[in-house]
């Protein structure tokens, strides 16, 4: 049996983080906790990158677009 585990660290990591401002007094709550979860586990505020949508509809054309420039090495949609 083989086991492949990763790190749970996000050093060095460029993060893109999609927001949606629709219902924004929730998803201003998910952006304080991704950061949070991000910053806990090494990455460095330089690194993340907040980009604001109208709404949950934009996000997958907005993900698509950010994940052709190949800028970031994670995309998180909120």
């Amino acid at each position: 049996m083989k086991t492949i585990e990763g790190t749970l660290s996000a050093r060095g990591m460029r993060v893109a983080l999609l927001v949606s401002r629709f219902n924004e007094m929730f998803t201003r709550k998910l952006q304080e906790g991704a950061i949070d979860c991000l910053l806990r586990h090494e990455a460095l505020e330089d690194d993340i990158d907040i980009v604001m949508v109208p709404g949950a509809y934009e996000l997958p054309a907005v993900a698509s677009r950010i994940a052709q420039e190949s800028a970031y090495d994670v995309i998180i949609c909120l």
